[in-house]
């Protein structure tokens, strides 16, 4: 709560904190609407330049955020509609990204996300290793040589990383489930 009186009260550190931590996962939901990136960067740096504006209206985390995705969505919908690409879209497409369900659906897949990538951030340096080359998708064999260890090691880094994953996940959704 504090963190949101320092925002009201114009703390432009506090802001560029806010800024850092959600910039590119509003990029990444951005990007579900849009593919230009040039853009998407613009549209969200603007998103924050009205959340300065309105600063002093902002009660909580969770409603800037909320307010942030609306500013955001708004502008990429009317980039697409103003930009005529309308009428590339089938009219069931367009539908969908005008839909309440999509922009739901949106902004839980970017706060998964946010989640996971910082759970990755706990985890101990060569887990985080092994578990990166995993996800860009190498094999256990291919990391076991690129790391030059063991694939037994590589297995027991991933069991690691699986776990505390999964129980960072479920005091994640727990923690949804509050809200």
């Amino acid at each position: 709560m504090e963190l949101i009186h320092n925002l009201n009260d114009g703390n432009r550190i506090v802001f560029n904190q806010l800024f850092k931590k959600y910039y590119s996962g509003l990029c990444s939901f951005a990007s579900n609407y849009i593919s230009n990136q040039d853009l998407i960067e613009d549209f969200v740096q603007e998103s924050f330049i009205k959340l300065w504006e309105k600063r002093k209206s902002v009660e909580s985390i969770s409603a800037m955020k909320g307010f942030l995705h609306v500013v955001i969505r708004n502008k990429c919908l009317n980039h697409i509609r103003d930009s005529k690409k309308i009428f590339l879209l089938a009219d069931e497409e367009y539908k969908q990204l005008l839909s309440e369900d999509f922009f739901l659906e949106k902004i839980i897949e970017e706060e998964y996300y946010s989640q996971l990538y910082q759970l990755i951030k706990t985890l101990p340096p060569r887990t985080q290793e092994v578990l990166n080359l995993s996800m860009r998708g190498l094999n256990q064999s291919e990391i076991s040589e690129e790391l030059d260890i063991e694939i037994s090691t590589v297995k027991s880094h991933k069991k690691l990383a699986y776990k505390i994953l999964r129980k960072g996940f479920e005091v994640f959704v727990f923690a949804m489930m509050l809200n």
